[in-house]
Parts: C-alpha cells; structure tokens; sequence
C-alpha cells in the first residue's frame, strides 16, 4: 500500500475488483485511492458488477471532497483523504468526538466539485456527553484507525498500539487473533 501511494499516477483513476471473498483490504483500497477510484467485489455475478462500474465510471463524481467539523471537537477522522463520490453513492466517515462537559454544537460541512463547479453542504450537529444506542460506532471507528496504523508500517510501537486496541475492540489483525469456545 505505502508503495502505491508513491506512484506518480496523475489524472488516472484506478478501480480494484477482487474475484474472490478473500483479499487484502488495505492493498486495494490503496489501489483504488489513486485517482479516486473504487473496491468491489466480483460476487457471484461479475456482469453486474462491470456494469455498475462501467455506470459509475460514465457518470460524473464529486471529486475533491472534504468533510470539516466545525465548533465540534473531533480527532482521528477516517478516511483521512475522501475519495471521488460517484452520483448514487455514499460515504461513512468515522472519527472521534473528545470528550467535552456537556453537550456539542456545531456544524458539519461537506464541499466538493461536481462537474466542475464547488459544491457545499451544511448541517447543524449536536453531540451528547451520554449519547445511548451508538454503541457500534466505536468498533466500526477501532476498524478504520486499526487499517490506518497497519498502513503506516510495522515498527514495535505500531504493533504494540495496534495489538492493544485490537485486544480492547475485539478485532483481528496480522498481529492478535482470537480463540472461541463452544459451551
């Protein structure tokens, strides 16, 4: 992954398409960053799979996209570079709220370009201290901050943190792994 981010791959855009269920994850969305592009996977019918690509390819995406927090105190917001949205499309964006007293507010603002022309999207956000019925989210935030600390390389305190949050969300890496019993 840090070899592809290296290339010099102006104006291209890559798609990744896996054939299989099994593939490195971080590799093709590496791939697919250059440029923009997408993963997918082929599944068990690769005609509509080229034909979704072949639709978001001929369409136009916004490209440039950025997610800001303001009056909001955030950190470790992933994915750290957006890439393209084709039309039809979405995007999760998972971060961390630091811990404040009280109650959040702020805005999340979304901008773009979408044919060539600057797009901008606004919403007003609130964020309580004791938010109940999330309790998902902060797995799925472990997920992405776990593939962002593999991509960074495998130096002791890189495997040391990746080891311990890997342990504390229950997710397996390259460098943990799990046993489960049956009663």
């Amino acid at each position: 992954a840090q070899r592809i981010a290296r290339l010099e791959t102006s104006g291209s855009t890559f798609h990744a398409v896996s054939t299989s269920n099994t593939y490195e994850k971080i590799v093709l969305e590496a791939i697919a960053h250059k440029g923009g592009g997408s993963v997918r996977r082929a599944g068990k019918k690769p005609a509509e799979t080229a034909f979704r690509l072949l639709s978001e390819a001929a369409q136009p995406s916004v490209k440039n996209l950025t997610v800001t927090f303001e009056g909001l105190r955030t950190a470790r917001v992933y994915p750290e570079t957006l890439p393209h949205l084709p039309v039809g499309h979405q995007q999760t964006v998972l971060g961390r709220f630091l811990p404040g007293e009280g109650t959040q507010n702020g805005q999340v603002v979304v901008t773009g370009n979408l044919g060539g022309k600057p797009i901008r999207y606004a919403t007003e956000v609130s964020i309580h201290e004791d938010e109940e019925g999330n309790s998902f989210l902060p797995r799925l935030w472990a997920r992405q901050h776990l593939d962002a600390l593999l991509t960074r390389g495998r130096s002791a305190a890189a495997k040391q943190e990746v080891v311990s949050l890997s342990q504390e969300y229950d997710i397996i890496t390259p460098f943990t792994s799990f046993l489960v019993l049956k009663n």
